[in-house]
């Protein structure tokens, strides 16, 4: 693993966004296959986050 990924991982945990660090490598991989830009990329892995919560807000409301 790169430095700049470990890095990117240590810091969506610290961040508290561990979806996103638990998808990292695909997130980067989508990213390059797809050649996107670097807010692209960012949007990308933010909105994946925000998925992640949601269904996690979702199974928490649903006993």
């Amino acid at each position: 693993m790169t430095r700049h990924k470990k890095e990117l991982m240590e810091c969506a945990r610290m961040l508290k966004l561990g979806n996103l660090a638990e998808h990292l490598e695909e997130l980067l991989h989508q990213a390059q296959e797809k050649q996107l830009t670097y807010p692209e990329f960012l949007l990308a892995c933010l909105r994946e986050e925000v998925r992640n919560r949601k269904d996690l807000y979702r199974r928490q409301a649903c006993p």
